[in-house]
């Protein structure tokens, strides 16, 4: 799956649903200034944020966002995707 863009590098998750009881999705990793690390499919080596399902049910992110903006929390939704328990998902701040 191609991950999704975030046009920013600082981060807050927000949730505008309520998820799964056994669902808990955390920032597991972040990368700013990423000189040397991984590209996007663009050979670009933009910001990234990694999401972690920590939980036991699957979530689905549609209705989540990600901001770097605490007074617009709505910035940036993620489309309607699913996140397994103990899969991740990697978003690019590409603008």
């Amino acid at each position: 799956m191609k991950p999704p863009n975030l046009p920013t590098a600082a981060v807050l998750l927000a949730l505008a649903a309520t998820p799964p009881a056994g669902a808990q999705v955390i920032i597991s990793e972040f990368l700013a200034e990423n000189i040397t690390g991984i590209s996007d499919e663009n050979s670009n080596r933009e910001d990234w944020i990694e999401l972690l399902n920590t939980g036991t049910e699957s979530v689905n992110l549609e209705g989540w966002w990600l901001t770097d903006n605490i007074d617009i929390k709505t910035k940036w939704a993620f489309p309607k995707v699913s996140l397994a328990p103990g899969a991740t998902i990697l978003v690019w701040a590409s603008g």
